[in-house]
């Protein structure tokens, strides 16, 4: 007997959990090699490649479970640690329609870039807050590694490989992040760069009026950028956030989005909220995910009341998934952004709208 798969938009599979890079707003950079494919990193032993087989299985049953089009491998982790990430990745697209990659691009080269064009369905996003060591004060100050990483990104582009970056505003970034963005109009022909505002770290923070006023040009000039910036909709939430340092419009990712986190836990959002339901790594899978599909908690995102602590304090990249799911936007008008142009893509959008319509209407 077939089993009934929940419709859901992306799985943001937060398994890696070690990096070599070490942000100030991110988990700190604590591993060390100790031997082929082993690093250890806050007191535990990693494995490389039993870890890259654990993703590769967790994700393809995940596809099996869930009719679900985006694969992501993200978190707090670097993928290109993975020692064949290009094999995982393309054994990963037989179930999905976009498989993504969140890196820091330091670690790319062209044969590697070469490897990922043949990927079906690859898409790479780069985490980058500006094009100066002075925007990147958060991530790093060394111009080399800087300069490393936007040559990178020209290089995903020759390779047609789409991009996305993920631009973190904090009070270092936000005065010269329009600079940023002209930068990226100017060098490259399309890619898109989504802004957000750091996130649990207030003193690093750079909200409020006069910092929304900074990013007015983003809106202002909007049709120069297009080719750069996320849906219009995008920037005006985003400096409306800013302004009122609060959020004033509902979240969905964690009803539409899966998330996992480094230690295999279930949680309800892959942004904020860390609350685990289950754990892929100590109790047996397909039960696991199972209780995912069913979980009552989850459709508290569906309703205003009903709204978790934290959420109305955060604001990510993936606002421009809510514009699609509350109804501002249509799922056409973000069909350029690779990411989201796939027709699976595009028809869960629909759907989960649609569910979300009629099942969670809140009656006054």
């Amino acid at each position: 007997m077939s089993r009934k798969r929940r419709k859901l938009l992306l799985f943001d599979n937060c398994l890696v959990g070690v990096c070599d890079m070490g942000c100030r707003y991110c988990r700190p950079r604590s591993f060390r090699r100790i031997g082929k494919n082993l690093v250890k990193a806050h007191g535990t032993v990693i494995n490389l490649k039993r870890l890259e087989e654990e993703i590769k299985r967790i994700s393809l049953l995940a596809g099996k479970i869930f009719d679900i089009p985006i694969m992501k491998i993200s978190g707090y982790g670097e993928p290109l640690l993975l020692p064949r990430i290009r094999k995982t990745l393309n054994a990963l697209s037989r179930n999905y329609e976009r498989v993504q990659i969140i890196t820091n691009a330091a670690l790319l080269n062209e044969d590697l870039v070469s490897e990922l064009s043949r990927v079906p369905g690859i898409n790479v996003c780069v985490s980058l807050d500006g094009h100066t060591p002075e925007l990147n004060f958060c991530r790093t100050g060394k111009t080399g590694i800087i300069r490393k990483i936007l040559d990178n990104i020209t290089l995903l582009r020759r390779y047609k490989i789409p991009v996305e970056i993920n631009s973190v505003l904090t009070k270092h970034n936000i005065s010269g992040f329009v600079k940023f963005v002209e930068y990226l109009s100017d060098r490259y022909d399309s890619l898109t760069c989504y802004p957000f505002p750091v996130r649990g770290f207030d003193s690093l923070a750079a909200l409020g009026p006069r910092n929304a006023e900074k990013l007015s040009p983003l809106l202002d000039s909007y049709r120069c950028f297009s080719n750069i910036l996320p849906h219009k909709e995008y920037i005006r939430r985003l400096i409306s956030f800013i302004h009122k340092r609060v959020r004033q419009d509902r979240c969905y990712v964690g009803y539409a989005n899966l998330g996992i986190e480094p230690d295999g836990s279930i949680i309800l959002c892959a942004c904020n909220l860390k609350q685990s339901i289950g754990n892929v790594f100590k109790e047996e899978l397909i039960a696991a995910l199972d209780r995912r599909k069913t979980h009552p908690i989850f459709y508290k995102f569906a309703v205003k009341e009903l709204s978790f602590e934290g959420c109305s304090g955060c604001f990510t990249h993936y606002e421009i998934i809510n514009l699609c799911l509350d109804g501002t936007i249509g799922p056409g008008e973000i069909k350029h952004i690779p990411l989201f142009g796939g027709d699976r893509t595009q028809k869960a959008f629909t759907e989960i709208r649609n569910e979300l319509r009629a099942s969670f209407t809140v009656k006054r």
